[in-house]
């Protein structure tokens, strides 16, 4: 795929975001790009992890809407650095989730065609 083919299906917030100078992802490949926007993605998702840890320990004097709100901020940050792995791929990440659906969605209609299948 190429970049100009990426930058036509990209989102405004994605564009506005390349601007924050975190590498000019999928300009020339860079394994230590990729490496740190993989590392980053990670730490993104470790803090949603921990958010969704401290809803279900109740250990907080926070109202529910609170928990709420930082849920909506990690889940954002995951799916930027997620949208910064799959431009340094070179790759759409709406498309490669389309194409995984229709994998998971085959998975599933063959396997209900098992459980469903006189024998």
């Amino acid at each position: 795929m190429v970049d100009s083919e990426i930058k036509t299906v990209r989102p405004a917030w994605f564009l506005r975001a390349q601007s924050l100078n975190l590498g000019a992802p999928g300009e020339v490949y860079s394994p230590e790009r990729l490496y740190f926007f993989i590392l980053a993605l990670a730490g993104e998702a470790g803090e949603l992890a921990n958010v969704a840890k401290k809803m279900w320990r109740g250990d907080s004097t926070h109202p529910p809407e609170h928990f709420q709100a930082e849920l909506r901020k990690e889940l954002a940050d995951v799916r930027i650095y997620c949208e910064y792995v799959a431009r340094e791929l070179q790759e759409n990440l709406d498309f490669l989730c389309e194409a995984k659906v229709d994998e998971l969605t085959e998975r599933v209609a063959k396997r209900q065609r098992k459980t469903h299948t006189p024998t």
